[in-house]
């Protein structure tokens, strides 16, 4: 069994029309390796905030890395707004779904994203995946939804 990541980032404009997408692989870090490990093998540990449960943006450029803990520069984290086994079909996928409002995630006027984490909990715990991707400059004018798919293939 292999575990694959795909994150598909858009950006709409007030109207509501696609400005930028971006799709990318994602790397599933060590400590999120060790998480599904524990999911499987112990799921008596499961329960909330044991799995993946919010989506955090940075504004780091570093590449992913098996070691990473957490996101180089995390500016904003929040929590999933849509999970969803088996989207278009598929047996052997999940989808987490974050929508950043045009009122969010904005700084003093502009912040421009270029990483994200797939995070277990509100602040701090395990982060299950990683994610570097073309700068995203989000400010009111625009909103943001990232679809972060977890892909198990045999």
């Amino acid at each position: 069994m292999e575990v694959k990541g795909e994150v598909e980032i858009i950006q709409r404009d007030l109207r509501d029309l696609v400005i930028k997408r971006s799709l990318v692989k994602n790397l599933h870090v060590l400590a999120g390796r060790r998480a599904l490990r524990d999911l499987i093998g112990y799921p008596q540990l499961g329960g909330p905030g044991f799995t993946p449960d919010y989506i955090a943006l940075g504004t780091d450029n570093t590449a992913p890395d098996d070691s990473q803990n957490a996101l180089v520069a995390e500016f904003f984290r929040k929590q999933i707004t849509r999970k969803v086994p088996g989207e278009s079909g598929s047996d052997t996928e999940v989808l987490y779904q974050l929508f950043v409002a045009t009122t969010e995630a904005n700084g003093s006027g502009s912040v421009t994203y270029k990483e994200s984490g797939l995070m277990q909990s509100a602040s701090g715990g395990t982060m299950w995946a990683r994610v570097k991707f073309t700068d995203f400059v989000k400010s009111a004018a625009t909103s943001l939804t990232v679809n972060w798919k977890l892909i198990i293939k045999p």
